[in-house]
């Protein structure tokens, strides 16, 4: 023990002890439920936190006591209650600013540094043996970082490689980008570019389950190795749809995709279904970099999409009987369009002629592109049954009976609601007043600095991995696309025949799913028939 009007040191017996108790903060419940690798990276995360917050105030007050002359314990009530008066203030402070989220986390931080110095020094003066009491912090450390280590190295070896992805066998249509006479060769597209052309549905399967005679639909992937400016890869979409005959079809589908390429391979199966196969779908490539780094290429890609709708516009009105211009875009695909929209306002819809469009699963900074526009353009977080059910939800520009433009984001959907590193000291609304009615998201979720980013960090990756199994949740809306599209494209389609879609697109993604993980090498597409 220090002599008697000394502070007491023992910063790394204050930094595991900090570092313990921030992993119960970190088993609260989040947004989604998380695996035991993924809670045992985020009490990591919080142990890191909390150690270092122990030992930064823990240094303060020693300091202080030291000059002071007094002891640090008293020093330590006094400085935790005040401080954690300020907490409970600010806490309290309905009309969220910049500087109050600033005051609640830093004061949250100061209460729980001091928190573990009273702690820990009241442990001491109970007479615990300090080998003890040392021995068994420095277990859960190691515990806590060994556990850690062991499982982050057991997901990276488990996780498949592009190389399997890159090298699947697709029976491919006449009717698709990359055969013989195409502007875009199939050995110059990446994964996404093959996946997306090689699992085009088959007329003779689409009459399968619709019952209804179809045409095989046509699809065009642009890829990064095509063109270097955005008219130049505009320039080449637009040949290849000539050359595929895409003019001629009675809708035209421009998908935008996310940053990795990836397009959503039920939404384009499913309209495919919807329209019978007379549909025409394009993609142009903006970047192959997973979402949080792909971030970057935003600006790009809404130029690119920009002269790509501009062009389609221009050559539509040269024909006689042009088809529909319809747009959709998923997660990052819809921040693309969403900035696209907000940078050229509402009346850009009518002057591209885009007669219909859907957004699905925004991310939080597309939403807040579009908060100008919410008077003319409805948000509305729901699910597949009130799509099948209303017609007036989620409707801008009305002009018909059906809704023509939307947006469909879940309520608790993790890639909505994460607004950033931000999120590491400032309280995002959704968390904001615990008397509110969260819906879907946990009454007992509580914000703390640090921890509840690490907490939606892991439940943003958990909702945008690969799973064969559909939901209606966070960031999941392959069970809904269907009825999605029915409703705002304007497809005529009873609701067998939308059962039938759904569970068709369901065992194509589950049959892709064993693919890509070389469970089997069967190629997924059959022109000729069985699919």
């Amino acid at each position: 023990m220090a002599a008697r009007g000394a502070p007491a040191r023992r910063p790394l017996v204050k930094a595991l002890l900090g570092g313990t108790l921030a992993t119960r903060l970190a088993r609260g419940p989040s947004l989604l439920p998380r695996s035991t690798h993924d809670q045992v990276l985020v009490e990591a995360i919080a142990a890191l936190a909390g150690g270092a917050v122990a030992l930064v105030v823990d240094e303060t007050l020693y300091r202080v006591a030291r000059r002071r002359g007094v002891r640090k314990l008293p020093l330590a009530l006094v400085v935790g209650g005040s401080v954690g008066v300020v907490y409970v203030l600010a806490t309290r402070v309905r009309g969220r600013h910049v500087l109050v989220d600033a005051i609640e986390s830093a004061s949250a931080g100061v209460t729980f540094g001091t928190g573990i110095s009273e702690i820990e020094l009241s442990l001491f003066d109970a007479k615990v043996p300090r080998e003890q009491l040392v021995m068994v912090e420095r277990g859960v450390g190691l515990g806590l970082a060994t556990r850690a280590a062991a499982q982050a190295l057991r997901a990276k070896l488990s996780e498949p490689r592009d190389l399997v992805k890159a090298g699947i066998r697709y029976r491919r249509l006449p009717t698709v980008s990359g055969g013989e006479g195409s502007h875009v060769p199939w050995e110059t597209l990446d994964r996404e570019g093959r996946k997306f052309l090689g699992l085009a549905a088959s007329a003779r399967e689409i009459e399968r389950v619709t019952g209804r005679e179809a045409l095989d639909p046509i699809r065009v992937y642009v890829g990064l190795d095509h063109g270097e400016t955005a008219e130049e890869k505009a320039a080449l979409a637009i040949a290849e749809l000539e050359r595929l005959g895409a003019f001629a079809r009675r809708d035209l589908l421009v998908t935008c995709p996310t940053g990795a390429g990836y397009v959503n391979p039920v939404a384009i199966e499913a309209c495919e279904h919807l329209s019978g196969g007379d549909l025409a779908t394009v993609v142009v490539q903006y970047a192959n970099k997973r979402a949080h780094r792909a971030r970057r290429a935003i600006s790009r890609a809404k130029e690119i999409h920009r002269v790509l709708v501009l062009r389609l516009f221009e050559r539509r009105r040269e024909l006689d009987r042009a088809p529909r211009l319809l747009a959709y875009g998923e997660s990052l695909g819809s921040w693309v369009l969403a900035a696209l929209l907000a940078q050229e306002g509402i009346e850009a819809i009518g002057r591209y002629g885009i007669e219909s469009a859907t957004l699905i699963g925004l991310p939080y900074d597309a939403r807040l592109l579009l908060d100008p526009l919410l008077d003319e353009l409805d948000l509305l977080p729901g699910d597949a049954a009130q799509w099948q059910l209303r017609e007036d939800i989620l409707e801008v520009m009305r002009q018909s009976a059906r809704p023509r433009y939307a947006l469909y984001t879940h309520p608790e959907d993790p890639v909505a609601l994460f607004p950033g590193a931000s999120l590491a000291w400032r309280r995002p609304p959704w968390l904001a007043d615990r008397r509110a009615n969260r819906g879907r998201i946990a009454s007992s979720m509580r914000f703390y600095p640090v921890i509840t980013f690490a907490q939606v960090l892991a439940d943003m990756k958990n909702s945008t991995s690969f799973s064969p199994d559909f939901g209606e949740h966070d960031h999941d809306y392959r069970r809904e696309v269907p009825a999605i599209f029915r409703a705002v494209f304007g497809y005529d389609v009873d609701d067998d025949v939308l059962e039938r879609i759904g569970e068709r697109t369901q065992a194509s993604v589950i049959r892709q799913y064993a693919r890509e993980r070389g469970l089997t090498d069967d190629p997924p597409t059959d022109p000729g028939g069985e699919g």
